[in-house]
């Protein structure tokens, strides 16, 4: 190759660099597929529609036949044991195909930004609980995993956020930004996982609680599909993005962090209700003003359920300021019988409820379980007497978790609940549209 070709050739090289730079950088163009649906093609629509009719009926009849054997079989018996596999087999086979189907229809997107400069960044010290076990890995972000210990630990851990970071976002590195490592300027990152016994956990709680702004406490429950790490990420997020001015943590329970965990997750949110009563009982001891709890999605039926036991068992509730339910995947009709009566007695606390038409882990648990959930609208707003209800669908974006993490990347959302949990204003002086007619009163975000 001559030395004019090689500089011809330098010079197209370039130019494409350059091209595929600026189309990652133009905030502008039309954006691409969000990342868990890459592996999608549009060919399989016709076959994925097959095969989700086909897995539907099937649950169908595998659910019947469940529930047959076990009204006329003794329980743990070996034909019922295979029939609820089987079931399990296909209710994790249907979650996987209506995912992909939402992939082929909805408008996931991934935002497409300018590429940022260098930045600065900040520390945010959260103390957490949880009944993870610890793993062997030497990295803090993966100090946890997915195993149950069944008993409750504490710890601290410090999370770096990027000084350019903007409120209902989640920065980590993503190849539509052309990134593969972390950055501290760019990116969220863990800088440490100190675990803590009980008394010194409390002891740092409570100087902690001494030297806030406000007396007060704000526990944020994780729910499906979430590691340790994303836990942390999420809790220093909303505080930051809610300039949430007292003491916060996070109550991490062993979810799989997987999508096709879903029905591990149902099982290990059932399981861990008692480890969040014990943190609960701690927490009554100290010396909180206000503690404010917000659950997502499957964390829901841990806080629900939990705080409804701790009602009706006459356990101290007093400091209980707002219940705030995002996304809960609760069955309607448990919610209605066997929760919401009792959170409703709560005279100390608000309760929120924030939905969505929207959420596609939501419709997903519908059709698997076959009961509607009470953070999906699709079939109306469901509304409890005692507590805020919040359609949240017209500022949902689908840009990440197929649309079920609003609560946490919607600025809109996002400065709805700092209006709940920081100012404690009541829907009728907040940007809400009344809608419904009493008894059956709701509200919109615009």
């Amino acid at each position: 190759m001559s030395r004019q070709q090689s500089r011809i050739a330098i010079l197209v090289v370039s130019l494409l660099l350059w091209t595929g730079c600026a189309a990652f950088a133009q905030p502008n163009r039309k954006s691409q597929a969000s990342e868990p649906c890459l592996a999608v093609s549009a060919a399989n629509l016709a076959d994925l529609e097959r095969r989700r009719l086909t897995l539907e009926q099937t649950a169908a009849a595998l659910r019947a036949r469940t529930e047959t054997l076990a009204s006329t079989t003794s329980a743990g018996s070996e034909a019922l044991t295979r029939a609820q596999q089987e079931l399990a087999r296909n209710q994790a086979s249907l979650i996987d195909v209506l995912y992909k189907l939402e992939c082929l229809r909805s408008d996931l997107q991934q935002n497409s930004e300018v590429l940022r400069g260098a930045g600065t960044t900040l520390t945010m010290s959260l103390f957490y609980a949880t009944n993870r076990q610890p793993t062997d890995s030497r990295q803090a972000s993966a100090f946890y995993g997915a195993d149950d210990t069944r008993r409750l630990t504490y710890g601290t851990t410090s999370i770096s956020i990027p000084s350019l970071h903007k409120a209902g976002e989640l920065e980590l590195p993503t190849l539509w930004k052309l990134e593969r490592n972390p950055s501290p300027e760019r990116h969220f990152l863990v800088g440490s996982v100190t675990p803590l016994d009980s008394a010194e956990a409390k002891a740092q709680i409570s100087a902690a609680l001494a030297t806030a702004r406000s007396k007060s406490l704000l526990v944020f429950v994780h729910g499906y599909n979430v590691s340790f790490r994303e836990a942390s990420f999420r809790t220093a997020q909303l505080a930051h993005d809610l300039r949430f001015p007292g003491v916060v943590m996070f109550y991490s329970w062993p979810s799989a962090g997987a999508m096709m965990g879903y029905l591990h997750d149902v099982e290990s949110s059932q399981l861990s209700k008692a480890i969040f009563d014990q943190l609960l009982d701690d927490l009554s001891a100290l010396k909180f003003e206000d503690i404010y709890v917000v659950a997502h999605s499957l964390g829901n039926r841990v806080v629900g359920g939990t705080i409804a036991d701790r009602v009706q068992g006459g356990k101290d509730v007093s400091q209980l300021r707002e219940i705030m339910l995002a996304a809960p995947d609760i069955n309607v009709e448990i919610f209605k019988s066997e929760i919401a009566p009792k959170l409703a007695g709560i005279k100390t606390a608000t309760r929120t409820i924030y939905a969505s038409s929207k959420d596609v882990a939501l419709k997903a648990s519908s059709v698997v379980h076959a009961f509607p959930r009470v953070g999906d609208t699709k079939a109306g707003v469901f509304v409890y007497s005692g507590f805020d209800t919040i359609d949240a669908t017209a500022t949902a974006p689908m840009m990440r978790s197929f649309g079920h993490s609003y609560v946490l990347d919607s600025t809109i959302v996002l400065n709805d609940v700092e209006d709940v949990v920081v100012w404690r204003r009541p829907p009728a002086e907040r940007t809400l549209r009344r809608m419904g007619t009493t008894p059956n009163l709701y509200w919109s975000l615009r």
